[in-house]
Parts: C-alpha cells; structure tokens; sequence
C-alpha cells in the first residue's frame, strides 16, 4: 500500500497534562473543581476533571489530581498551578503524574474519510515498537474490544466504522490508542 502524505496535514501535540497537588489542610473535591473551573474559564456545570485521592467522609482529601486540556505550554500549566495555590495553601510543588501526546493526521480537502482510516491502519502495521501485546478494537471506553484484523483492508474498514485500535490498558504506565 501506498500512502499519499502530501494529501494530510500532521501535528503532534500534548492532548492534556495531569497534576497531582497536595494541599496542607483537608479540603473537599467540589471546592478544588470550582476553583478550577473559575481558573480555566470554563462556564458554568462544565466541570474540569478532578480527582480526589485518598478521600474521606464528604470526599475531603490533600491529594488531588486534575487535568489541564489542550496546554499551550508549560508557561500555562505552572501560571494555573500558582493561581491555585492563592486558593489553597499547597504543601509541596504540583506534580505532572500523566501526560497524553498525540501525533494527529488531519486531511486537507482531498482525503476521504476512507483515506484516513486506511492512514490509521498503516502506521498500526508499520509500528516497531508498541508499548504492550494487549492489543484490541473496542467502539467505547468500556471493554467492548475485539481482536484486531490480520489484514490492513479489514482492519481500515473496523476504523471507517467506528472502531478505535487499544494497545496496553488505559491503567498501564503506557497505552496507545489509535482512531
């Protein structure tokens, strides 16, 4: 199979960073979640993801994780850490505990969605290094996968119709998604 490149654009960008805090007196998730919304600008009942670690009674805990989408750059992450830490008194620096890189294929007018689907199945193919031999199709977060086509025709056909390629589990250190 030949692959046509000049007919996508590539980019690769860091999708989202997660940072664990640690606050020096108890709080609740709800408090944490609402600062950073108001710190990220998000509107009103969009709620960041946040976690609470190691929560007690009415989710109160010093260690939280949340993530930052789309960061434009380091810059960014540390100026929304410090505007959080005016809102809570911080016992530590954050820590960056997760980062999710992707290496993005968009078409330029000229690919079809089928372009790109059999885009997907070429670089799973031609990849030499994955970081795990768990690997499925699944359509949802939720365990629906399936085993993964031997040929490249059938595997582009699986991603024109909606199925993602999962190499590693998403708790492993390291996991691969392609869609």
């Amino acid at each position: 199979m030949i692959i046509d490149y000049s007919r996508f654009r590539f980019r690769a960008v860091v999708d989202w960073i997660e940072i664990e805090i640690l606050t020096e007196r108890h709080t609740n998730f709800q408090t944490v979640q609402e600062k950073l919304r108001v710190i990220l600008g998000l509107p009103e009942g969009k709620d960041p993801y946040v976690q609470a670690l190691e929560k007690g009674a009415g989710g109160r805990a010093t260690v939280f994780q949340f993530r930052i989408y789309d960061p434009k750059n380091w810059h960014q992450v540390m100026s929304m850490a410090r505007k959080l830490s005016e809102y809570f008194s911080l016992a530590g620096i954050p820590k960056v505990t997760v980062i999710e890189i992707a290496f993005d294929a968009y078409s330029k007018g000229e690919a079809t969605p089928g372009a790109l689907a059999e885009l997907v199945a070429y670089y799973y193919r031609n990849m030499t290094r994955p970081v795990s031999e768990n690997r499925r199709l699944y359509k949802d977060y939720k365990g629906s996968g399936k085993a993964i086509p031997r040929q490249s025709a059938s595997l582009a056909r699986h991603v024109r119709e909606g199925w993602q390629i999962g190499i590693g589990d998403v708790t492993d250190e390291h996991y691969q998604p392609f869609t």
